[in-house]
């Protein structure tokens, strides 16, 4: 089973009439979603690119069974990060900004790392990484 993040924008509020049951309101609240999400995609994008989830690859850091850990783990290499030169940072990844994900799939809470878009950017990268993180390893993953 693969995780999902779904950000709701601040003007799209579902508010379900007392007495409805949770099954029906669970329903509307993903109707709204779905037809605001929509609503708002930004047009200068709609010609150029596909809507939807993207294949690609992160690195990923850790495994376990135990929140705590995964939390720990992402304190750790956010840590790490906000050490490392700015130049570097940006050699690495392009960005200023580290995307650290905990995604669980069961049983397991996973750590990842970066967003790459071939196995090859994500190898370059992995060098660098497995010297703080040496269990640190490749996986394909999908990207919204």
């Amino acid at each position: 089973m693969r995780s999902r993040s779904i950000s709701v924008p601040r003007r799209c509020k579902f508010t379900p009439p007392p007495g409805l049951s949770q099954r029906y309101a669970a329903i509307g609240m993903l109707l709204v979603l779905a037809s605001c999400t929509a609503s708002h995609a930004p047009s200068q994008f709609a010609s150029n690119f596909s809507v939807g989830p993207v294949r690609g690859f992160q690195i990923q850091i850790h495994s376990t069974q135990y929140k705590a850990t995964a939390d720990s783990t992402v304190d750790t290499a956010s840590g790490w990060w906000n050490d490392m030169d700015e130049e570097k940072q940006r050699a690495l990844f392009g960005v200023r900004d580290l995307p650290i994900e905990i995604k669980w799939l069961d049983p397991y809470y996973r750590v990842r790392i970066g967003h790459f878009r071939s196995r090859e950017e994500a190898r370059a990268v992995l060098d660098i990484v497995a010297e703080k993180f040496p269990a640190a390893f490749i996986v394909p993953d999908t990207m919204l």
